[in-house]
């Protein structure tokens, strides 16, 4: 039973610690499908790798646990590697505009 890209990326957003996921630098990490990718979430033939954006705070190796946890009925048995590409931080005053220009929290969702 093929790996659904969907389902992965849903699961993993359904944890609280995760912001969003990440496509990488330049778009490199999705999974292609007819008409559209779905980034952050690559699929290989022994893997699904989900690349993920954390929120500000958060123990990093607790939250790809839970992302791992979360993912792990959807992935056909897989082994699942969660990499931690970014991490939002919080809104202060001034602080956007600083984080555009740096690009910082890019990949993140909204």
């Amino acid at each position: 039973m093929p790996v659904d890209p969907d389902a992965v990326s849903a699961a993993a957003l359904s944890c609280p610690e995760v912001a969003g996921l990440s496509g990488g630098l330049v778009g490199e990490v999705a999974t292609y499908l007819p008409g559209r990718s779905v980034a952050g979430v690559r699929i290989t033939d022994d893997e699904v790798e989900i690349h993920i954006v954390a929120r500000w705070c958060a123990n990093l190796p607790e939250v790809a646990d839970a992302v791992r946890r979360a993912v792990k009925p959807v992935t056909g048995g897989l082994r699942v590697s969660v990499y931690v590409e970014d991490i939002e931080v919080p809104d202060e005053p001034g602080q956007s505009d600083v984080l555009a220009e740096q690009g910082a929290g890019s990949g993140a969702r909204p």
